[in-house]
């Protein structure tokens, strides 16, 4: 067993020598190319429901060996990572609607698997918004404050959906509508305060005791481990919410969460020192953030998806956003 656990962390080792998950790496951007092809083959929401899956593979890899590969090149890397998987499907999506292939959705409908439709032009779609997401997600790293205050994989996601509309699409990016149609609507059962107020209450509760619990009342066992998960901890209730996208695709009115409970999670870490280490503060704190992500999606749903041909994720829209919130006003306290 300790051998094992020695020879993962060399493993590790091996692939961060070829470029750590904070600088650029030619190994890595090669293997974006794949990942972006394999998103564009399976389609947006199951890719993503990967996403979800190799969040607790990572998690499961982090408790044993204290290495973070399996959640930075895994799940947030080079092969589901949804700026590389995700947003090559996204663009392969676009295009299939552009070419009538998606019937009245266009190319909104993410949860067709594009490579049904026999065209391997799709997938060459997807090498190229796999590498181009890993590219553009290397370089907003390196903005000064930004780089590390924000999410860079969401806003990604959200800079890809904006050049796919432009290439395929036919509507314009930014288009404001208060009243929405069902044709136009994201998801018709958390588009009113009252519902996703109180799905974000919900959601919140769950992420941000989830996180706490993970990083400071879960008995550490090696201080190694406890590092790794206390670093990444808001990320396991997302992957928690990016599964239950398979009960959306399966029919299944569920709610839609990530950009909610990922935002609730980081707020409960990030103001937990800033309110005097008081976890009822903090957990009052990832509620107040994740309310207000919930918020910002269906601003950005009524602005940039409801009228569009293409799809430009209201999640991402407000997981960037809500981050760099998040982290700008706990510094100024």
């Amino acid at each position: 067993m300790i051998e094992t656990i020695q020879m993962a962390a060399q493993a590790s080792d091996f692939v961060n020598s070829f470029g750590a998950s904070t600088g650029f790496s030619l190994f890595w951007a090669i293997c974006a190319i794949g990942g972006g092809m394999l998103g564009a083959g399976i389609g947006g929401n199951w890719a993503f429901v990967m996403t979800g899956f190799s969040v607790f593979l990572g998690f499961g890899i982090a408790a044993t060996t204290g290495s973070d590969i399996g959640l930075t090149y895994l799940a947030f890397g080079p092969v589901f990572g949804p700026h590389v998987c995700f947003a090559s499907a996204v663009a392969a999506h676009a295009y299939a609607g552009r070419k009538g292939l998606l019937g009245d959705k266009k190319g909104k409908d993410i949860d067709t698997s594009p490579a049904g439709f026999g065209d391997p032009t799709m997938l060459w779609i997807g090498a190229a918004f796999g590498l181009g997401g890993y590219l553009v997600e290397r370089c907003i790293r390196l903005i000064p404050w930004f780089g590390s205050n924000t999410d860079t994989v969401a806003l990604t996601v959200f800079l890809s959906a904006f050049v796919t509309r432009l290439v395929f699409g036919k509507t314009p990016i930014f288009n404001w509508t208060s009243k929405l149609t069902d044709k136009e609507s994201w998801l018709r059962w958390q588009e009113k305060p009252s519902q996703w107020i109180t799905i974000g209450v919900m959601a919140s509760l769950m992420a941000g005791g989830l996180s706490l619990t993970v990083a400071y009342l879960l008995p550490a066992v090696n201080p190694e481990t406890a590092k790794v998960l206390e670093l990444n901890a808001q990320t396991l209730p997302f992957g928690i919410s990016a599964i239950t996208i398979l009960m959306l695709i399966l029919g299944f009115k569920i709610p839609v969460t990530h950009h909610i409970t990922i935002t609730a999670g980081l707020s409960a870490m990030v103001w937990f020192p800033v309110v005097g280490h008081n976890l009822i503060l903090a957990l009052v704190a990832a509620v107040v953030f994740g309310v207000m992500a919930a918020g910002l999606a269906e601003v950005a749903q009524r602005l940039m998806y409801a009228r569009g041909d293409t799809h430009i994720d209201p999640p991402a829209a407000s997981i960037w956003l809500s981050h760099t919130i998040v982290c700008a006003l706990a510094l100024l306290f």
